[in-house]
């Protein structure tokens, strides 16, 4: 792949996707919310999403009731903040000591040399503690890539009550929405 470009899979294609698509809990506990396939998740609550994905269709005097009707269903996505595995730790781990191994041999090895400055034994030896600190260095990390652990499909009925409550304004006689 060009540019060293990782594709993964769509996560609503996957098993564990269609365990968690119907766990209300992992829905309700999720850290983002999105409908609209956002490149950054901002909205805390589904009620954000759905507020800023209509925003998106609104115009100065329209009727909410009409639009919420013409663009619905909607499905929102639940998102958290993925894992740092130790899999990924490890392979991180491996290119670090392959590349101290490396540099090492260049800046103070025996320029006619093999560059075997460092036993490759030692250096699998050292993994281990490698991948621990690795591990210790992300979990003070903030991750920002989420994965998606599920979803929930909205009908007009639910959007209109939803969108009663957090923003009525939206429903007032004169309202300029």
């Amino acid at each position: 792949m060009a540019n060293n470009d990782i594709t993964l899979p769509d996560p609503r294609q996957t098993e564990m996707f269609a365990e968690t698509k119907r766990t209300d809990d992992a829905f309700d506990t999720a850290e983002f919310y999105d409908a609209r396939n956002s490149e950054v998740l901002s909205h805390r609550s589904p009620e954000e999403a759905i507020t800023d994905w209509l925003e998106s269709w609104m115009e100065r005097g329209c009727d909410v009731v009409a639009l919420i009707r013409e663009h619905t269903p909607i499905t929102v996505t639940a998102h958290n903040p993925e894992t740092v595995t130790e899999e990924w730790a490890k392979g991180l781990a491996e290119s670090l000591l392959e590349r101290l191994d490396e540099s090492f041999s260049e800046d103070f090895g025996d320029p006619n040399g093999n560059g075997d400055e460092i036993d490759g034994e030692d250096l699998k030896e050292m993994l281990p503690a490698m991948t621990e600190l690795v591990m210790r260095v992300c979990s003070q990390a903030k991750v920002w890539r989420c994965e998606i652990v599920a979803e929930r499909e909205y009908s007009a009925e639910e959007v209109e009550a939803m969108m009663r409550e957090h923003n009525p304004e939206w429903f007032e006689e004169n309202s300029n929405a």
